[in-house]
């Protein structure tokens, strides 16, 4: 028993110490479609090779081996018959090798592929977020400077507390950087100082309510995403038409989900409009959402329940921001 054990480990042991070289030869010179007719005999050169290195490492080790085991002499037959013995075998093993090693190559490849396009697609993703930013912001501000322009000649005061906070809301933004994503009470807070500006310019005909759970704070959300809302809300709520306007933001955690709605009392879109298309906020929020979230956001833009309009926001809770 102890001989067919030291036969059978010699074999493997030897296949095991010629698949280090065959692994180079694989990678340095592979069978490709392109090129497969170029480099079969390469292979079919290797076989032969192969086989008597093999059947070398056999005879030495189990001559060592046998001896070890105290067995002195060991019979491995005429060298030349023994090549031709061992060579059928040989072949198996040697197929076995070459087929397993460009089946791993294969699937190292595929999966270096499947990577490569993730990283693309995060590098696009990434980029598209960083244009949506930019072009939120840039509007922003120029909504806000038309603001202050126009209370310039009615309320200088007033106007002159809108630059205040236009500065404050421009270095809380700066603050941040470029992270896609904040808490909900960071967002909340540049709510506030867009507001202010608001009411600086609207005054007692601007009625704004902003609700927040507690729970839901410390939520990870879009940066600037609340406000693009709010600018949509007040600008097609009842200001216009009735001289007032109130407006209602509200967040509150369902399950494992983030739900904010924005609501006014204006009449909403005209019919036959989408609302999502009628501005840059609005597109650029839909967009935003989409690529950071998937399928797994939701944005309705529709007549409230009790009358009016409403936006509502479904996202999933993450732990994590982008970055």
């Amino acid at each position: 028993m102890a001989w067919i054990l030291i036969d059978e480990f010699t074999g493997v042991f030897g296949a095991g110490l010629l698949f280090w070289p065959m692994r180079a030869v694989v990678r340095r010179w592979p069978l490709e479609r392109t090129n497969w007719l170029r480099r079969v005999g390469l292979y079919l050169l290797g076989l032969p090779l192969f086989s008597v290195v093999h059947t070398n490492l056999n005879w030495i080790s189990r001559l060592v081996l046998y001896r070890l085991a105290g067995q002195w002499s060991y019979n491995y037959g005429l060298m030349p018959v023994r090549y031709l013995m061992e060579f059928s075998i040989d072949v198996i093993g040697y197929v076995a090798i070459v087929v397993g090693l460009h089946i791993a190559r294969s699937l190292r490849r595929s999966r270096q592929r499947e990577l490569e396009a993730v990283q693309l697609q995060r590098n696009l993703t990434q980029a598209r977020l960083d244009s949506l930013r930019l072009q939120l912001q840039p509007h922003f501000l120029f909504n806000s400077l038309n603001t202050i322009s126009a209370a310039m000649h009615r309320d200088v005061e007033a106007a002159d507390e809108m630059i205040q906070r236009l500065g404050d809301l421009l270095r809380l933004s700066l603050r941040r950087g470029e992270s896609d994503e904040v808490t909900l009470a960071q967002e909340v807070e540049s709510l506030e100082d867009y507001l202010a500006l608001m009411r600086a310019r609207f005054g007692e005909r601007l009625d704004v309510e902003v609700e927040v759970e507690r729970a839901a704070k410390e939520v990870r959300v879009p940066s600037m995403l609340l406000q693009p809302l709010v600018e949509n809300a007040i600008r097609h709520g009842a200001l216009e038409s009735a001289g007032a306007a109130q407006v209602r933001v509200s967040a509150r955690l369902r399950q494992d989900r983030l739900a904010i709605e924005v609501w006014d009392d204006g009449p909403g879109a005209e019919p036959g409009v989408d609302p999502l298309d009628s501005g840059l906020g609005l597109s650029a929020t839909a967009e935003r959402l989409r690529l950071l979230y998937g399928e797994a956001q939701s944005l309705v833009a529709a007549p409230g329940e009790q009358g009016g309009f409403s936006i509502r926001i479904e996202i999933p809770l993450r732990e994590e921001g982008l970055g």
